[in-house]
């Protein structure tokens, strides 16, 4: 069942998805039993990473649909912990965990738990929240020649994969809390827990030093390390 607000807090990132939500569905056993939450968060949970348009619909079952009708179905490729790949399937994953905990919508969770206290107020989900609002169309080159790409980029069941459409100045202010904790709202997360997600604790051996709790860590030509989200 759902659990409490009390309960989500209680979440710890060695948690398996299965410790919370006893139904979680992976139709191989190792996944599905032994794969943590830092894992899903590092890109080490070890399954196939990507299954997009999965075409589950803009209902609130999207993301449920997406994991147990997608995702569920994925191969492993790797036991979980032993290696870095990029997985947009293994964020769904952890999407689908916070509405357990929660009790809601992950586009609800995300607003109340992040958006709102850190009063970033031009940030929304659903194609209906942007359509009266300005909006940056993509291009694609076709032909030589730049033209507006009209498809909406991600549906519903993809969004913990990088569904929030928001503002220049929003992502400033999230930005700028993660580098030094400034914040004219209400801080969602400690300072120490803020700094623990910078942390590099996976190294990945190629372009990148390491892996954060959600942040890919990279250095260039001598700069020190930055950090970006994963997804």
């Amino acid at each position: 069942g759902l659990l409490s607000r009390a309960a989500a807090n209680r979440h710890a990132l060695e948690d398996r998805g299965t410790d919370h939500v006893k139904d979680l569905k992976r139709d191989e056993p190792l996944a599905r039993d032994r794969v943590t939450s830092r894992q899903l968060r590092h890109h080490t949970a070890g399954g196939r990473g990507d299954a997009e348009g999965n075409g589950c619909g803009w209902g609130e079952d999207a993301l449920r649909r997406a994991t147990d009708e997608v995702v569920a179905s994925m191969p492993q490729v790797t036991p979980p912990g032993a290696a870095f790949s990029y997985s947009n399937n293994a964020f769904l994953v952890a999407g689908r965990l916070i509405e357990r905990l929660t009790g809601s919508s992950y586009e609800q969770a995300v607003s109340e738990r992040i958006l709102e206290p850190l009063g970033m107020s031009d940030s929304y989900f659903l194609p209906w929240e942007v359509a009266h609002r300005r909006l940056a169309v993509g291009h694609a080159i076709r032909d030589g020649k730049p033209v507006p790409h009209r498809e909406w980029p991600l549906d519903r069941g993809m969004h913990p994969a990088g569904g929030l459409i928001s503002s220049v100045t929003d992502l400033l202010t999230f930005a700028r809390f993660h580098l030094d904790g400034h914040t004219t709202g209400t801080p969602p997360i400690s300072d120490a827990s803020r700094i623990a997600m910078q942390h590099a604790s996976v190294s990945v051996g190629s372009i990148l030093r390491g892996v954060c709790v959600s942040w890919l860590m990279e250095g260039r030509k001598g700069v020190p390390p930055v950090t970006r989200r994963g997804t």
